[in-house]
């Protein structure tokens, strides 16, 4: 249901009382920007961010897509310009109705719609449901995925490569332990830099997803039941892919890695990394 909130002011500081709605400057812009029609405001804390949107902004919209679809006149305010936000209003057919405003810009509607926030790193699982069924259902209206469930023996291990910042060094080892590990049994895909339509075809037939702590674990909730996460943790760990895992009934197998950190490279110990997927994978010791 919509949300009802209200402004407060404190000093200098302006915020709304609801969140994650939070955090918006006073409307000192000169340029305000009209509409004749409602609008529904999609803006999220962190939104730009892959897992912010697509596990607490875009769920939201579920609460009132229907009403959305059916009046091309509403718009849908959001706050980011990123590839994978369009990429995703746009498969669900609202690519028309999306407008793009900095988070400070002020503007008039007849009626704001407010769908309830979602908590920062604690998603709504009936939403995330909604969301993947809608995306699904127009997939394959478009021909771009297979319709009906994944079959078992199509399933495949899934790791993650990222660069940079939590990247992983010894990646390439990893992936060939892993291929000689349990490559007679299950085809073991890299995921890496590839568009929208791919990376849900590609976790869609996830049997285990293996990688370092980041944001392509956010596709998670494109794999079939059954899945397993094995994830390699920073030293102080962030625990929202053990929720979302949990959440979407998923078994999570993720460990620590000393030493690694927000910003730095890790180095991951690949038995530890093999013995997991066995965990995963429910294979006796």
């Amino acid at each position: 249901q919509p949300t009802t909130f209200a402004p407060k002011w404190g000093g200098n500081n302006y915020h709304w009382n609801v969140y994650p709605e939070a955090l918006v400057p006073p409307p000192i812009s000169r340029w305000v920007v009209h509409f004749d029609a409602p609008v529904v405001l999609l803006r999220q804390l962190w939104s730009s961010g892959y897992y912010h949107f697509l596990i607490e902004a875009m769920p939201r919209l579920m609460l009132v897509y229907e009403q959305v679809l059916a009046n091309p006149a509403i718009k849908v305010i959001m706050d980011t310009k990123e590839r994978f936000a369009t990429g995703l209003l746009d498969l669900l057919g609202l690519s028309r109705q999306v407008v793009v405003l900095h988070t400070h810009t002020a503007f008039l509607a007849p009626e704001i719609i407010l769908p309830a926030p979602v908590p920062c790193g604690h998603p709504v699982p009936r939403l995330l449901s909604k969301m993947r069924d809608a995306l699904m259902a127009a997939l394959e209206k478009r021909g771009l995925v297979a319709g009906g469930e994944v079959d078992e023996a199509s399933r495949e291990i899934v790791v993650i490569y990222r660069s940079g910042r939590r990247g992983v060094s010894n990646h390439k080892r990893i992936m060939a332990a892993l291929r000689a590990e349990f490559g007679t049994r299950y085809v073991i895909t890299e995921f890496g830099d590839v568009d929208l339509v791919r990376t849900i075809a590609i976790f869609r037939r996830a049997r285990v997803i293996v990688g370092p702590h980041g944001a392509g674990f956010a596709n998670m909730v494109f794999a079939p039941p059954g899945t397993a996460i094995v994830e390699y943790q920073m030293q102080s760990p962030n625990l929202c892919y053990l929720d979302l895992a949990t959440n979407l009934d998923f078994g999570y197998f993720g460990f620590r890695v000393p030493g690694a950190g927000q910003t730095n490279a890790m180095r991951v110990d690949v038995p530890t990394v093999l013995r997991r997927v066995h965990e995963a994978l429910g294979d006796r010791s």
